[in-house]
């Protein structure tokens, strides 16, 4: 095998994604990790609500290991959802276009993300008098974009009256920009769970939709070396390795621990120090993934 070291994605300037999440640990994981697969270059900006699950250390985790990945402490004791997003597109996002999710959404596939209009996303025809919370009736209806999938123009926000804390927080924000080009998008491609981020039990749980979710260590047991082993090509010149290709190749975690008496102690401390000194070759008896294949 060959390996090339590659220079890093670029991050894009023109758009960025964000999502507004507290405790909904199984959401916000399938929906980042999802992310992180199919749209590496854009920044994913997660303001989180201060969370007191296990949902916390898995994103300051993922922030030293994704380089697209930003987490913000939201430290307001108020955790209403539009007064987060206004929050968010005033004093943190800075793209001019901003591709709002709701936690509990998964991205299916790429899709070009459309910087177009005011806003684009799953358009629903809502009533004006019933405060965009039912639906429209005759010479009663507006266009309202559900922020569960949003892309918006932030500079355009600006001119009208923000995001709110309301059953449908978009709505008078909404109102304002009737007379703005809105697109229907995403409804193809993002899979939204509708109150995985609320229910209880979480309605994710059964069910991972094929999202990729890389652990962030594994142990790896030692094989008998075989007779036929594989020719193995780095930078350098091919030789043998000792250890069967699928073996090496089947290793998906962050890091790897050929030590057989881990324990979760040691796991919680691979963390903390992943969030203070970043994605290090080596953590004691953790060796990051790409550098174990190369040794072994």
């Amino acid at each position: 095998m060959i390996r090339y070291t590659l220079p890093p994605i670029p991050i894009r300037t023109d758009v960025s994604v964000l999502i507004c999440h507290r405790n909904t640990p199984e959401n916000i994981m399938l929906c980042v990790e999802s992310l992180m697969t199919h749209y590496p270059d854009v920044e994913v900006v997660v303001l989180d609500g201060m969370s007191t699950d296990e949902s916390r250390m898995y994103l300051k985790t993922r922030e030293r290991l994704f380089p697209n990945l930003r987490v913000v402490d939201w430290t307001r004791d108020y955790h209403s959802h539009g007064v987060m997003m206004d929050y968010a597109l005033r004093e943190v996002m800075t793209t001019p276009f901003v591709w709002i999710l709701d936690s509990d959404t998964i991205i299916r596939y790429r899709k070009e993300i459309p910087m177009q209009g005011y806003a684009s996303g799953c358009i629903m025809m809502q009533s004006v008098s019933g405060q965009a919370c039912t639906p429209a009736g005759e010479g009663d209806s507006m266009k309202y974009v559900h922020p569960s999938c949003m892309v918006i123009d932030r500079v355009k926000y600006h001119k009208y009256r923000p995001f709110i804390d309301h059953g449908a927080p978009c709505v008078w924000n909404m109102l304002d920009a009737q007379g703005e080009e809105m697109y229907s998008w995403g409804e193809e491609h993002v899979l939204h769970l509708c109150g995985g981020s609320w229910t209880t039990p979480r309605t994710v749980w059964w069910h991972d939709f094929g999202v990729f979710v890389r652990p962030l260590a594994e142990v790896k047991y030692r094989k008998e070396q075989h007779q036929s082993m594989d020719i193995v090509m780095w930078e350098g010149m091919p030789r043998r390795s000792g250890v069967y290709f699928d073996g090496r190749m089947l290793v998906n975690s962050w890091y790897v621990c050929t030590d057989t008496g881990v324990t979760s102690e040691d796991i919680d401390e691979l963390k903390q120090q992943i969030i203070e000194g970043g994605a290090q070759e080596q953590f004691g008896m953790f060796i990051r993934r790409d550098i174990w294949q190369r040794i072994v």
